[in-house]
This record gives C-alpha cells, sequence and structure tokens, in this order.
C-alpha cells in the first residue's frame, strides 16, 4: 500500500464515522504505531515530525512519539539502531542450586541526538 492510498483509507474512514454517529470509536483509537527499521528511516521520520517528538526507550526498543489532532503517532524501532550499548561495571549475582556466584556486565544506552544537527 502506498501513502496516498493509506491516505484515501484514512479519509474514507473518517467519512464513514461522519455518517455514523451511533457507531462507538474503537479502543485506542488515539494511536497509530509503525515499525522503522534503518537509522535512516527515523531521521526522515523524526524530520517529518518536525524534529521533535517525545521519546522513550524500554525492553530494547526506541518509542518517538507526535501528535495530530486527537492522535498520536508513534514510530518504533530497536534501540541498537539509534542507540550504542556500553558496559558501565558488572554486578555480581548470588549463588543458587546449580549455578555458583558469578559476575555480569552492566549496560547502559547512549542514545544522545539522533538527527546529525543535533535537533530532536
Amino acid at each position: 500500500m502506498t501513502n496516498q492510498e493509506y491516505a484515501n483509507g484514512l479519509r474514507m474512514l473518517a467519512d464513514w464515522y461522519e455518517g455514523h454517529p451511533e457507531v462507538p470509536q474503537p479502543y485506542e483509537s488515539h494511536l497509530l504505531t509503525f515499525n522503522v527499521g534503518s537509522r535512516e528511516k527515523v531521521q526522515a521520520v523524526l524530520r517529518a515530525f518536525g524534529g521533535s517528538g517525545d521519546k522513550e526507550a524500554t525492553s530494547g526498543l526506541m518509542y518517538f512519539r507526535s501528535t495530530f489532532g486527537p492522535f498520536k503517532l508513534k514510530m518504533y524501532t530497536g534501540q541498537e539502531t539509534v542507540c550504542t550499548r556500553r558496559q558501565v561495571g558488572v554486578k555480581t549475582l548470588p549463588a543458587y542450586p546449580a549455578q555458583p556466584e558469578r559476575e555480569v556486565p552492566v549496560y547502559e544506552w547512549d542514545c544522545g541526538s539522533i538527527l546529525e544537527d543535533g535537533e530532536e
């Protein structure tokens, strides 16, 4: 599907809702989500968002949000796509049956600016 076809479908849906006020809105109708797989595509979408947007990292994913009226558009990508993982130390895990005490690395993510010009 092209972006034009998608936009036309959204217009058709909007027209349908206007013609059927008795129909309830979908649960979480305010949120549209899509995945972006490369740093270059993330940068392109952030520029289309106006160079800014809310961002949040969780569970290995990086989310970016922008608001359009009552709707929130949410883009996500793997955190490693836009951030650098750095080892910042080690921690000791206690021993338990069949597993001796051991040290494991501790990592943090450095996400800095996603756009080259420092915006966002």
